[in-house]
């Protein structure tokens, strides 16, 4: 087997999915450096340890968490903390997006985490290897994403050396390989749904590449092994599936809108990237007002000019919809907002976590939602994972939802028999209004 596929299952484990018992905690402050010029290293070193203190308290990681002379604290979590990974993560973003006081003045530094999934055979320094290796290539954009240990061996080459402890495992040359081949890409759909009428308006498309032996991988599990080629090539793939499935709809019968497409810098940066999507909805003959772009937050990624710039104003100008994600954790300003003519902006699932009993968060979406009104925004409540948190967004004014609660990420075939249940519940509900 060659390709990309191929590279990848010579770096796979070699177990199943369901052999996973062991997730690992690994985080650093990426704006260390400045601080400490800033602040001295005491200060920064008391930020850490504020970190660790907040992070031990809550997850009750004090047993495995240690730090190293990079700036990582590093940690096993528990087996039942294991089994809801997903929320673990939402729950890490919001300890660290809270903000932390020193003596003299408070401070918030840019922090990057990642959780590290992998079989019970597996020791903790090689999960806290992987996720340092992850966060050494990774843009900070408030994600806190969920990856699987892949072993560090390539084909037809030894295992590289193992890097002594606190250090990062030193580069290794990239193997040759041909580029991703878009039929090993499959396409999910997680269905949106208006907080006043109960109707799907909406799918959010995510990309998984096909693994043989591990089945079904987010593009973020196999990260390193994306060249730009790639990138676009993945984006394509997405948006033909997508586009695919509207028509589908159509054909069926169901009244969806929009299918939304989730782009990271990596894909915004491509030069060919407005010229590849346009391409894409002019052959499918879809008009450009059904897709939707999804904007992850990067520092300086939505700000002056460049080539993410010259890409969404294109998309744009020929009629796509521009969502902003993460709004309330990310770097755009409001300036950017207006400017890049963003309709709908993303509530993060970290102020979804528990905000049908917890006053906090409640004041949080509050304040976002009047904020999205003031600017004539609408508002989709991403992560609402339980019937409350659901019930609390839709009654709270958020525009539209989106979560477990609702349905997972549903592969095509599955879409009609949902969108069918799901027009027979809208019919039934009262609309809704807003003031």
């Amino acid at each position: 087997m060659g390709g990309f596929l191929g590279l990848l299952a010579a770096w796979a484990p070699g177990v199943r999915g369901g052999d996973r018992n062991r997730l690992a905690l690994v985080l650093r402050i990426e704006n260390r450096a400045a601080l400490s010029r800033c602040l001295g290293p005491v200060a920064v070193a008391g930020v850490l340890a504020q970190i660790a203190a907040r992070l031990a308290a809550d997850f009750r990681l004090a047993p495995t968490l240690q730090s190293d002379n990079g700036g990582h604290l590093c940690a096993l979590l528990s087996p039942r903390q294991c089994r809801h990974a997903v929320r673990q993560a939402a729950r890490v973003r919001a300890l660290c997006g809270a903000g932390f006081g020193l003596p003299v003045l408070p401070v918030a530094p840019v922090i990057a985490a990642v959780l590290v999934r992998g079989p019970a055979h597996v020791g903790p320094a090689a999960l806290f290897d992987c996720g340092r290796r992850h966060l050494a290539g990774a843009a900070p954009d408030g994600a806190v994403p969920l990856i699987d240990w892949i072993a560090p061996v390539l084909a037809g080459r030894a295992a590289p050396a193992q890097p002594q402890p606190g250090r990062l495992a030193p580069p290794q040359p990239a193997a040759p390989q041909r580029p991703l081949d878009p039929a090993g890409v499959e396409v999910r759909f997680q269905p949106q749904l208006c907080c006043h009428t109960g109707a799907v308006t909406g799918f959010e498309a995510s990309a998984h590449l096909r693994h043989p032996l591990r089945g079904l991988l987010n593009p973020a599990d196999a990260r390193p092994a994306l060249t730009s080629s790639d990138r676009l090539a993945l984006a394509g793939a997405v948006l033909a599936q997508g586009l695919g499935a509207l028509r589908h709809w159509d054909r069926a019968g169901h009244d969806v809108g929009t299918v939304s497409l989730d782009l990271a810098q990596a894909e915004l940066c491509q030069p060919r990237l407005a010229e590849t999507l346009l391409w894409e909805l002019d052959r499918q003959e879809v008009a450009p007002s059904r897709l939707v772009i999804a904007l992850q937050q990067t520092a300086g990624t939505l700000e002056g000019a460049g080539p993410v710039a010259a890409n969404l104003h294109r998309l744009t100008e020929a009629g796509c919809r521009l969502d902003l994600d993460g709004f309330g954790t990310g770097h755009a300003s409001l300036q950017a907002i207006r400017r890049l003519r963003v309709r709908r902006v993303k509530i993060d699932s970290s102020f979804l976590l528990g905000c049908d009993h917890d006053p906090g968060q409640q004041r949080m979406i509050l304040a976002i939602l009047a904020l999205a009104d003031h600017l004539g925004l609408d508002t989709l409540a991403c992560g609402a994972d339980t019937g409350p948190e659901h019930a609390f967004a839709a009654q709270i004014g958020c525009s539209h939802v989106q979560g477990l609660a609702i349905a997972p990420p549903l592969p095509l075939e599955r879409t009609d028999a949902f969108l069918t249940r799901r027009r027979a519940v809208a019919e039934d509900l009262p609309r809704l209004r807003r003031a």
